[in-house]
């Protein structure tokens, strides 16, 4: 093997660099031309229409590079995800991994809040544990003598403790 080898589990990288695109050519074809003959010898089965191929450059460059694995050209692609990491060809691709897990991050945070208000109905509602019912503070009216409109809200103790504040039960009132 020319290039550097990156396996884990079912997923491999060929990754090498060079100032002459010819020279990549030749490098990534040999190795991938070795990994074929090795998965004969040894039985392992590879799909080649899933091989995808990147060139990383900081400028356009135009190429017309054929990557063969197993008489099938690899296909060439700007964006590649590798172990839930995104590549980009130009190097901006840590910008669009970030947009994803801006994205997946929004979704967890709303099916959270989702979780605690359920929680929250529930335990109003008489529809949970004793252990979690006995967590919930006690309403206004229950700590004080006066008719007040906010009678039937939770009355929210005084707490500096990060844990009470990342809690459902103020996040949720």
């Amino acid at each position: 093997m020319l290039s550097i080898a990156r396996l884990f589990a079912d997923d491999s990288s060929l990754s090498s660099t060079s100032s002459d695109i010819s020279d990549l050519e030749g490098i990534i074809n040999h190795d991938l031309q070795v990994i074929s003959l090795w998965a004969k010898q040894w039985l392992v089965s590879f799909n080649p229409s899933k091989t995808e191929a990147m060139l990383f450059s900081t400028r356009p460059i135009e190429h017309n590079l054929k990557l063969m694995f197993d008489n099938t050209q690899a296909t060439f692609v700007d964006d590649h995800t590798h172990l839930g990491l995104t590549f980009s060809s130009n190097g901006n691709g840590i910008v669009s991994h970030l947009n994803k897990i801006i994205s997946s991050a929004s979704s967890l945070l709303v099916r959270r809040n989702i979780q605690k208000l359920t929680i929250m109905y529930k335990s109003n509602k008489g529809e949970t544990p004793n252990y979690i019912t006995n967590l919930i503070p006690p309403t206004v009216n229950d700590v004080t003598n006066y008719n007040l409109r906010n009678r039937d809200n939770i009355n929210i103790l005084p707490s500096r403790l990060e844990i009470y504040k990342k809690s459902f039960i103020p996040s949720s009132v």
